[in-house]
C-alpha cells in the first residue's frame, strides 16, 4: 500500500523505510506498541471495582498444554515497557504517561 501510494514498483530499488519517511507513517510495531501502552495506562486508572479492571490480574487454573506458553497481554506489556524503559507505576499521571508512550 505504501508503494502504490508513492508511485514505487517492486522492481525500484527502494527501501520500505524510506517511503514511511517519505510519508511521515510511523511503523506498525511502534503503533501496536503505542496502542497497547495507552490502554494499559486507562485501566491502570481505573476504579479497582470495575470488572475490566480485575481481569487483569485474573488466573486461570488448570493444567498447562505442552510447549512454549502462549504470549498473554500482560507478557506483551512487560516487553513493551522494557522496551520504552518506563515504570507501570508512572501510569498513574495521566500527562506523563502520555508523554512516556509517544512513538
Amino acid at each position: 500500500m505504501i508503494r502504490w501510494t508513492c508511485g514505487v514498483r517492486l522492481d525500484q530499488q527502494q527501501s520500505t523505510q524510506s517511503l514511511r519517511d517519505k510519508l511521515k507513517i510511523d511503523h506498525i510495531d511502534d503503533v501496536l506498541r503505542w496502542n497497547r501502552l495507552r490502554l494499559f495506562g486507562h485501566r491502570q486508572r481505573q476504579d479497582d471495582s470495575l470488572w475490566s479492571k480485575k481481569i487483569i490480574d485474573f488466573e486461570v487454573g488448570g493444567p498447562n498444554p505442552k510447549g512454549r506458553p502462549r504470549l498473554r497481554w500482560s507478557d506483551a506489556i512487560s516487553n513493551d515497557l522494557k522496551k520504552k524503559n518506563i515504570n507501570e507505576e508512572l501510569a498513574s499521571n495521566r500527562f506523563l504517561w502520555k508523554k512516556a508512550i509517544k512513538p
